[in-house]
């Protein structure tokens, strides 16, 4: 029973780890998209502003027949908050990305060549076993060993748990 369990505990390792491994192999993807909504964000918190100003100078409050525009106000507000969170997040987000590759790029750098290759052809240009087996000259069962050989060397190096959470 003992066995099962430290057979699952590994396995939750390194299932933890390859999900750390495909943010590492898609950084630049992720950068891309993130900085995409970061200006989709801002550009939405800037249009809330000047309709709030726009409301404000006018004080029509844009169709209603209500002279007090302060729900209306508070409304825009509240929107342009909203969005401007929404960018902190991102801005967060894409720390931690920067923080997993440089974490992973240490320890990817201790790797053998072989295990190295193995991670960069799965991860980064996203092949599969038979491309990665036939590219290296290797069997297809020694290149997933050796992807799993590397899997164990980071999770024992980097934290992954945390450094997922971040």
């Amino acid at each position: 029973m003992r066995d099962g369990k430290i057979i699952e505990e590994r396995m939750e390792r390194r299932r933890a780890t390859r999900g750390i491994l495909r943010i590492w192999g898609n950084t630049l993807y992720l950068l891309n998209r993130l900085e995409k909504e970061r200006e989709a964000f801002r550009a939405w918190a800037d249009d809330a502003r000047i309709t709030l100003r726009a409301y404000v100078m006018t004080g029509v409050p844009g169709g209603g027949r209500k002279s007090d525009l302060s729900d209306v106000i508070a409304r825009y507000e509240a929107r342009a908050e909203e969005f401007d969170a929404m960018e902190r997040k991102t801005d967060e987000e894409r720390s931690k990305i920067l923080r997993i590759k440089s974490a992973i790029d240490d320890v990817v750098a201790e790797l053998e060549m072989a295990q190295r290759k193995v991670l960069e052809y799965r991860y980064i240009d996203g092949h599969g076993w038979q491309y990665i087996a036939m590219r290296m000259n290797y069997d297809e069962r020694q290149v997933r060993r050796l992807e799993a050989q590397a899997v164990d060397f980071i999770s024992e190096r980097v934290e992954v748990q945390k450094l997922g959470e971040k």
